[in-house]
């Protein structure tokens, strides 16, 4: 009986931990029995149709290649020990079996394959710079931790995971030499993660960026970790169940003119946190309620306005030297009521905010201008309006509401305030306080020219006015006749 083990004469040479020896299987199939030693071997898998293999590795931490090029099935058993599977040529069928037995048990999967697995007992996968087909877990009894190198070039193809069982973890990782591919630091490019059922909670870890499309699946609470600046070419697409994604990046996380998308409308809450620069289109479905993005950078985002009744509170903050925001239109006349609050260290552009009820606006640009579009509540402002330039121009767009309104607050105080003809205008029959202050002009142009109308044809107007400039600001009350 074999009890030492076999291994091939150039097994664990420096950068590789593969024996290159090969043993020969027939067409007509392949039984190979292997004792309690540690095993290393190549084996040349050349069953023909409907013949089969069978492979029982024994005991000892053993490592087995297998070049499964034949047509026939392959069922392959661990048994005890810490052992590593790998195959290569051809696509693994659910008529494959890799058993992994007793102890942690690794299979590692090459090219550009589309694997279909039935697996029992292996608790990891690796995934080579070279595989890039997509992997289905047909069957599984256990958790996986998933790892993918990036690829040779400056991206891995795909990564392309389904139906992963409860527990399952995919992580991203620089290719090394130790499969016989070339060490590199390249990034992810399309990503696809998803699981067999509804996950309650689970962290993909791209800890090399990506810069493809990138989609979930059946991850409820799904938290996205970037380990590098990630660039992409696609939407970020969420197909179903989850209704919490969390993205939290290492570098700039630059998803451009793309997408955040819930295709079945149940994302509610949308939190995205970076050390660098952020940039995303639209987020789109239904559901959102809320939207956090806080970056140590420059910040450009798109609508959140697609058919929303829930969103209910958007808050940005900008950071650092480059903290400038640009934002497009929030909120719509069908959301019940919106809480904005936003915070750059720099420049603030702000397009469009619509609700219902507008709780409260607060926006703040420390060392630039800010410009907000015009603000409007289809029934009351119920909270403060502050809209805050430190150290530079304010200008902002038409306030309304078609009912009550709160305080509103309108604040340049480095320079000036640069308004619209019809500046405020609501039916507050609670009355409405008004306060604009600026280092120098308040009034449509910034120059000294152009009034603001400030119109409450409900009731009272209680305002103060402050600017070393000339101020052109005009009070409208109760029925238009007083001013």
């Amino acid at each position: 009986a074999n009890t030492g083990g076999i291994t091939g004469s150039t097994a664990l040479a420096t950068g590789n931990i593969y024996s290159t020896d090969t043993i020969d299987g027939d067409v007509k199939g392949l039984t190979m029995f292997l004792g309690p030693g540690t095993d290393n071997v190549l084996i040349n898998e050349q069953a023909g149709s409907g013949k089969t293999n069978t492979i029982m590795l024994g005991g000892g931490n053993d490592i087995a290649d297998i070049d499964n090029a034949g047509a026939g099935a392959t069922y392959i058993f661990g048994e005890a020990g810490d052992d590593n599977i790998r195959f290569k040529s051809v696509a693994l069928e659910t008529t494959d079996t890799v058993s992994g037995g007793t102890g942690t048990d690794t299979l590692t999967l090459t090219g550009n394959l589309a694997n279909n697995l039935t697996l029992y007992s292996i608790e990891k996968i690796l995934l080579t710079n070279t595989s890039v087909g997509a992997n289905t877990m047909g069957s599984s009894d256990t958790a996986v931790a998933i790892k993918a190198q990036v690829g040779t070039g400056a991206s891995h193809t795909v990564l392309n995971l389904a139906a992963l069982n409860s527990g399952s973890t995919v992580t991203t990782e620089a290719a090394t030499s130790d499969h016989g591919t070339a060490a590199t630091t390249g990034q992810a490019a399309a990503v696809s993660v998803g699981f067999a059922a509804d996950e309650a909670t689970s962290t993909v870890n791209l800890a090399t960026g990506y810069t493809g499309a990138l989609t979930l699946d059946n991850i409820v609470a799904a938290t996205l970790t970037l380990g590098k600046a990630s660039t992409s070419t696609g939407d970020m697409t969420m197909t179903s169940a989850t209704t919490d994604l969390t993205v939290n990046a290492t570098g700039a996380f630059l998803l451009g003119t793309n997408n955040i998308v819930s295709t079945d409308n149940l994302l509610e809450n949308v939190t995205v946190t970076g050390t660098k620069g952020v940039t995303y289109d639209d987020i789109t479905g239904t559901g959102i309620k809320a939207v956090s993005v806080t970056t140590a950078g420059a910040m450009d985002v798109g609508d959140v306005v697609a058919s929303l009744t829930a969103l209910s509170t958007v808050s940005y903050t900008s950071t650092g030297s480059s903290g400038a925001i640009i934002s497009d239109n929030i909120g719509s006349a069908t959301v019940t009521s919106l809480t904005i609050t936003e915070s750059a260290a720099t420049a603030v552009t702000q397009g469009t905010i619509d609700a219902l009820d507008i709780a409260g606006v607060t926006i703040t640009g420390a060392l630039g201008v800010v410009n907000v579009g015009a603000i409007t509540a289809a029934d009351d402002i119920v909270g403060t309006v502050a809209l805050t330039a430190t150290n530079g121009s304010l200008t902002v767009g038409t306030i309304t509401a078609a009912d009550e309104a709160g305080t509103i607050s309108l604040t340049s105080t480095g320079a000036q305030i640069n308004g619209t003809a019809n500046q405020i205008v609501v039916t507050a029959t609670d009355g409405v306080t008004v306060n604009m202050t600026a280092a120098t002009f308040i009034d449509a142009a910034g120059t000294g020219s152009g009034s603001l109308l400030v119109d409450n044809n409900a009731g009272d107007i209680a305002a103060t006015l402050s600017g070393a400039a000339v101020a052109l600001v005009n009070y409208t009350v109760d029925d238009g006749t007083g001013s």
